[in-house]
């Protein structure tokens, strides 16, 4: 089965001759339309464009096809191999701001804190295996020391072929307490990297650093890499020597556990917790009947009732219910119900109290008093 599909397009047949100059009078005002957005950058900003772009030989080469036009061709064979090199010559069409982001404060991620290079370029020293104390250490140095804000541009340039876009980063670096003595910025290598004028930067491995001697310091630069402000692997840094870590000998540790202290507070806690439920402990055992029942009688006609409902074989939830039904308070009725039955009706004792309370007995009886009728004596189940 053959399959067939049409479409239907505009072809302009146009001399090689009118070709070419309409051609070049276009791509004239394209370099000239860019000429003047690129002058609406920054100084550094156009500086890195117009190298990028490579205005001057754009300008030039544009030039020399017009005056080839104009003067060195006259056959058509001359004009269509002249077509061919306009056709190849590529001018951008747009070059804008695609993204910007201004004065955010800048903290380091800790996975690109490279120590070792801290190490070789600053002063002190650090242990492999105590690596991530001393990245996070720089990374609160750099809260508490330290206000890096971050301005961000990325100025795209679209021509017929393709779009790039070029990144423009400017650190802002002020210290909070004028105390630090050795700061470094560490930039990462990035494709094309230029910095806006000589920071004195220093080139060791994978990284640029530059040490900072007066605050504020303003540092910026570009780079036609793939990155921007939120991963971007720069960050800031002292010597080693100058972070606040605590050094046992053997190492960095953080802060020791002391057992002693921890005990401390420990046996503190219990004590607390045992003379809590020992308050509580009393005052259900020795208020808290008083508070259910203000006046006696309720308890007794309770107590009545659960008896002569228990004669007919009634269950506690049947009980409960009816007694709710009647008007009675929950706890109330649940109280009496578990009274009846002889079972714990406060909290459950345990039993060091349970030898308080017998000494305490046995003192009062030494003393010739007469407990049977005292606040321990409870109703009986029958009546």
């Amino acid at each position: 089965m053959q399959k067939s599909s049409e479409k239907i397009f505009e072809i302009i047949v146009e001399s090689p001759k009118n070709y070419i100059n309409s051609t070049l009078e276009q791509k004239q005002k394209n370099l000239e339309d860019i000429k003047t957005e690129i002058r609406s950058f920054s100084a550094f900003e156009q500086k890195i464009l117009n190298g990028i772009l490579g205005v001057n030989n754009l300008d030039s080469n544009l030039t020399n096809l017009q005056r080839r036009y104009k003067t060195q061709v006259n056959t058509d064979n001359e004009y269509i191999a002249l077509a061919r090199e306009v056709v190849g010559f590529s001018v951008p069409t747009n070059v804008w701001r695609s993204k910007s982001i201004d004065s955010v404060i800048f903290y380091p991620n800790v996975e690109n804190i490279d120590l070792s290079l801290i190490k070789e370029i600053g002063r002190g020293s650090y242990e492999t295996d105590r690596s991530s104390i001393y990245q996070n250490a720089i990374l609160a140095w750099n809260q508490e020391k330290l206000n890096t804000k971050i301005n961000f541009k990325e100025i795209s340039i679209k021509s017929s072929e393709n779009q790039q876009a070029v990144k423009f980063f400017k650190f802002t670096i002020s210290e909070k307490d004028n105390s630090e003595k050795e700061v470094f910025l560490v930039v990462p290598k990035l494709e094309n990297l230029e910095f806006d004028e000589n920071y004195n930067e220093k080139e060791k491995g994978d990284y640029y650093y530059i040490a900072i001697e007066s605050f504020p310091k303003i540092i910026t630069f570009s780079t036609t890499e793939n990155v921007d402000f939120v991963n971007l692997a720069a960050f800031s840094s002292p010597s080693l020597s100058e972070l606040s870590v605590e050094n046992t000998g053997n190492g960095l540790e953080g802060p020791k556990f002391n057992r002693g202290i921890f005990i401390t507070i420990l046996i503190l806690l219990i004590i607390i917790a045992i003379a809590v439920y020992v308050f509580m402990y009393k005052w259900y055992k020795n208020n808290y009947e008083n508070y259910l029942f203000k006046n006696k009688n309720n308890l007794y006609n309770l107590m009545s009732y659960i008896d002569k409902s228990k004669r007919e074989g009634k269950n506690d939830s049947e009980i409960h219910r009816n007694l709710k039904n009647a008007g009675w308070d929950s706890e109330q009725t649940g109280y009496a119900i578990k009274k009846y039955s002889g079972k714990q009706t406060g909290m459950f004792e345990i039993p060091f109290l349970k030898i308080l309370d017998c000494m305490k007995k046995n003192n009062q009886t030494q003393k010739g008093i007469d407990t049977r009728f005292g606040p321990e004596k409870t109703m009986g189940k029958r009546f």
